[in-house]
Order: structure tokens, then C-alpha cells, then sequence
């Protein structure tokens, strides 16, 4: 973890790192701060284990130049986006995100797409979702839950000056394949606020789920194989599959006519 500043208190010199995923989630489930100054004397109460009471009582020079470092360090990197990174010993690659399959689409957008209060909750998950372990011959290593449930373990100490960035290339895509398929993403759309998230919870309660189930033919010993196909192939044959069942709808009124 990169060591942004030290701060003195009482005598003693405490080192100020870079916040992780972990600490960055912990301090925006609180959000009870009013400016920067504010948020990063939290964050260096995370990273010190010094009580923020005690914070303000230090040395005001240092706690400044930590805060500066903090926010300094978050701006400038949070937006650089690593296609691979290195943690505790391990390469990571950003998922070959064109040849995902339908199940390892879902379980990113399953995330993204939750209100901002809960996503908070999963930001390791989403991370050991989209970042994919190296073998020693620099290939992914097989999607596997428990290795994933591990690494998501392991990503709660990740800087998260790996987050912005990573979650924003996947939203464009996202986008992008949105625009292609407006039928299916209208109805797993974004929300920005608690009262959309609740109303489309409403509407669509199982979200990509109940797509999986219609393409498995509400067969349950199907599903496995319908999570392993590529995720453009299920987007194409569930998009067909509405326009065919409108079609035949419209036939229905006509000859009812």
C-alpha cells in the first residue's frame, strides 16, 4: 500500500496509507461529511486507527499535507485505468470483457445496477468479478466461485484507486451493448436515486434472473448451460424471443378482429 504522508500526535509519528476498498466503503456508508477536509480526516482515521477527535488535535501541518496527499492521490489515479494489476503476490487481468458469458455478465451487472446504498456493500465482489486471476502462464484462471468468493476477501485491502476506473469501462460497455438491446437494458436499467430503485425493484424484482429461467425454458437442470453461453448469443436469442411473441401477439389481435 502506497504511504501517502505521516501525521505527528503525541509524540509519535503515525503512517498515513492509501485508502482501500474496504476503508473506502466503510467511509461511504457513513457519509456524514460536509467537504474534503472533512472526508479525508476520516480516511486517515482508517488508515492510522487514530480516533478523528484525536486527528484534529495533531500536528497541523502533517494532518493537512496527509489530507492534500489523500485527495491528491485518489483524484489523479482513480480515473487511470490498469488492465493488469498486482496484488499480495498475484497478477490479475480486467476480464476479456467481449467474450464474458451470459453468467459472468450478469454477475457483474447484478452489482452495478443495485442503488448506491447497497452497492457499496459489494465493491471487493465486484472487483474479484471483474478482475480475473493469472495462471504462471499469464491466462485466466478458470471462473470459479470460491475462488472468486477468496479473492473478493483479499480485494478488501485493493487501493481503491483501482475502482473508478474499472467500474466506468465496464459501464461504457455496458452502454454500448445497451443501445444495441434496448428491450433487455430498459428493464435492468440504472437508478440514481433509493425511490427508482425501489420502484424498479417492483417492476422487475428478479432482474436478469427471470431472462435465464425464460431461456432455460423454466427448466432448472438447463440453467448451467444457459450461464455458459457467450452473453451477445443471449441478448440476440432473448431479444428475438420478444419480437417473435409480439408478433404472434399482434397476429392474435388481428384474427380476434
Amino acid at each position: 500500500m502506497e504511504l501517502i504522508h505521516e501525521i505527528e500526535y503525541d509524540g509519535k509519528k503515525y503512517p498515513v496509507k492509501e485508502p482501500t476498498i474496504k476503508g473506502w466503503s466503510e467511509l461511504m456508508t457513513a457519509k456524514s461529511f460536509e467537504d474534503h477536509l472533512t472526508m479525508a480526516v476520516k480516511l486517515i482515521s482508517l488508515s492510522t486507527g487514530l480516533l478523528e477527535s484525536e486527528i484534529l488535535k495533531a500536528n497541523a501541518g502533517s494532518v493537512y499535507s496527509a489530507a492534500e496527499g489523500l485527495i491528491e492521490t485518489y483524484t489523479e489515479n482513480s480515473e487511470k485505468f490498469n488492465e493488469i494489476i498486482t496484488f499480495n503476490g498475484k497478477r490479475y487481468k480486467f476480464v476479456d470483457i467481449k467474450n464474458l458469458t451470459f453468467g459472468e455478465f450478469v454477475d457483474i451487472d447484478d452489482i452495478m445496477v443495485k442503488p448506491e446504498s447497497e452497492k457499496i456493500n459489494y465493491l471487493p465482489m465486484l472487483m474479484a468479478l471483474l478482475y480475473r486471476e493469472l495462471d504462471e502462464n499469464g491466462h485466466y484462471m478458470e471462473y470459479d466461485t470460491l475462488r472468486i468468493e477468496k479473492t473478493a476477501k483479499e480485494f478488501e485491502l485493493l487501493p481503491v484507486r483501482h475502482l473508478n476506473s474499472s467500474m466506468v469501462f465496464f459501464l461504457s460497455y455496458r452502454k454500448y451493448v445497451g443501445t444495441k438491446y434496448p428491450v433487455l437494458f430498459v428493464e435492468q436499467g440504472m437508478v440514481d436515486t433509493e425511490s427508482e430503485a425501489a420502484e424498479q425493484k417492483s417492476k422487475n424484482p428478479f432482474g436478469w434472473y427471470h431472462v435465464i429461467v425464460q431461456m432455460a425454458k423454466e427448466d432448472i437442470l438447463k440453467i448451467p448451460d444457459v450461464v455458459k453461453v457467450h452473453h451477445i448469443e443471449a441478448f440476440n436469442f432473448i431479444t428475438y424471443t420478444y419480437d417473435l411473441m409480439e408478433r404472434r401477439n399482434r397476429e392474435l389481435k388481428k384474427h380476434k378482429l
